[in-house]
């Protein structure tokens, strides 16, 4: 299992109480947020040591990253604070069951190197919250494409609940969904 943006690591602790045994691997680029990930995995019984103080990225190195201490940090080429990044296509092993994404904006790009790398036929479910759908169509369209095509069957939950924080300024003109940028939970199943 590879949690990509673990924030506190509540995933990290569900992940180890419902698979014992499991091979886990957590990123967390905040590094505030990766304290208090092992300190909750601790106290829940494991080793904090499934954490990883990197930003999920296309490359190895250093990122600019906007980390604000809560699950908004993002890396961003405006920062001037910069994490070490690991290229998940490069990373991620050999057979992974379940990858699992909340990166804050990055999964597009990441998700696209996974697949323009092969490495995406070392997944077999993905679980990703994606960002600013409304703003991407076109990647959105070709990630469909691109998972429909490696062997997967997609489903989604989500988008816009009400309680996001209001950020675009086109207004909806459906009153069940709220005004800001949208987002989708994605999942996929490798079905081949």
């Amino acid at each position: 299992i590879v949690d990509c943006g673990s924030n506190i690591g509540i995933s990290a602790i569900w992940f180890l109480q419902n698979y014992p045994g499991c091979e886990l691997t957590c990123y967390e680029a905040d590094e505030r947020l990766v304290k208090v990930a092992k300190g909750n995995i601790q106290r829940a019984g494991f080793s904090g040591d499934h954490v990883v103080n990197a930003a999920v990225w296309t490359e190895d190195g250093k990122i600019g990253f906007a980390g604000s201490g809560d699950d908004k940090g993002s890396v961003s080429n405006e920062s001037e604070k910069s994490v070490d990044c690991i290229d998940l296509s490069r990373a991620i092993p050999e057979e992974t069951d379940l990858l699992k994404m909340d990166i804050e904006g990055a999964e597009f790009p990441v998700l696209k190197k996974l697949f323009d790398s092969g490495a995406i036929d070392r997944v077999q479910r993905i679980a990703v919250e994606l960002h600013d759908v409304d703003a991407r169509l076109a990647e959105f369209a070709q990630l469909l494409t691109a998972f429909e095509n490696a062997g997967f069957f997609v489903r989604f939950r989500g988008g816009n609940l009400p309680w996001l924080e209001a950020k675009a300024a086109t207004p909806m003109d459906f009153p069940s969904i709220s005004n800001g940028p949208l987002y989708y939970d994605f999942y996929a199943t490798k079905v081949g």
